[in-house]
């Protein structure tokens, strides 16, 4: 959907995403945990429908493709979108542990090809995939180990040198149930790291939620409610702040609950949504000049995609 609504077009049918919406709550860990991934130029869309396996969906021409290797949802996009990296699942029985080996898959040759295979009995979860900014290495963690006395896992960073498959090892990474795995990023000097000073990152494994910063980086918005409670019971409010100095300059009442707003390419609009799976989507302009306006009868708000301004 563009965000002037006047062109909506429908990707996929039959409930593609396997989300389940209409059957219970759990779509939500759906979202969370495979939401679907759009290649750079913007002509591919990735996405895992249980978990376990990859599809690609084409936007040009609606049409889909099962990726013949098992998926899962930890999926990278190289730079030029002609690769795409994932995480091999084996079928495995419940309790049983899980193998993770890494694939890449060439869109233009339509081929996957196993990069990185891993002993059976190791402990082994790949995590935070991503490719360097030139595409020729990808960066991600591995082969994790648990403290018991505290719960956080050390694993190792590895560095795959696309090219010849020359893998490096360059630091370690944490993971804990609680706050996840650390993102890995590559800096503007080349390093592959956990822990990038601000303004030094230039591709991380998970970007950062820029949905709610103005493309041109001087304003933030945010949502407050508009009620009394303080609980987001009733309707909200945007509050507009300038991310320099923090101030507030400007507030924007909806006359809905919202949960989730992003602003658009154009720095014209903001778009809205709740938590609900068959809910409206809304906007408003910025300014104020327009009450908020329904664009969506029934939809579930995902991103902004830059490729597709």
């Amino acid at each position: 959907m563009d965000v002037q609504a006047e062109r909506v077009e429908r990707l996929t049918e039959d409930g593609l995403l396997n989300w389940g919406v209409t059957k219970s709550p759990d779509w939500q860990m759906a979202v969370a945990y495979r939401p679907p991934q759009v290649s750079p130029d913007g002509r591919w869309i990735s996405l895992s429908r249980t978990g376990r396996d990859l599809v690609l969906v084409n936007v040009e021409t609606k049409k889909w493709e099962q990726i013949p290797e098992l998926g899962a949802p930890l999926v990278a996009w190289s730079p030029d979108s002609r690769y795409m990296a994932y995480q091999g699942h084996e079928a495995f029985l419940m309790l049983r542990r899980q193998n993770d080996d890494l694939y890449v898959y060439d869109l233009q040759e339509q081929e996957a090809s196993l990069l990185v295979s891993y002993d059976k009995d190791a402990c082994c979860t790949i995590a935070s995939l991503v490719w360097s900014p030139e595409g020729t290495q990808i960066g991600y963690g591995c082969c994790f180990e648990t403290d018991e006395a505290t719960g956080i896992s050390t694993g190792l960073i590895q560095q795959l040198e696309f090219s010849t498959g020359k893998i490096t090892t360059t630091g370690q990474i944490k993971s804990s149930i609680g706050g996840g795995t650390q993102p890995l990023c590559w800096t503007q000097d080349g390093k592959l790291t956990t822990d990038a000073a601000p303004g030094e990152a230039i591709r991380c494994s998970t970007p950062p939620p820029t949905g709610n910063i103005s493309p041109d980086g001087t304003l933030a918005a945010s949502l407050a409610s508009a009620s009394s409670d303080g609980h987001g019971q009733g309707t909200s409010v945007v509050m507009i702040t300038d991310t320099n100095s923090g101030e507030v300059v400007r507030e924007l009442e909806l006359g809905i609950t919202a949960t989730k707003v992003i602003w658009s390419l154009d720095g014209r609009y903001l778009l809205l949504d709740d938590r609900e799976p068959n809910s409206p989507i809304w906007r408003i302009n910025v300014d104020g000049t327009v009450a908020t306006e329904e664009i969506v009868s029934d939809g579930y708000l995902l991103n902004r995609i830059t490729a597709w301004d």
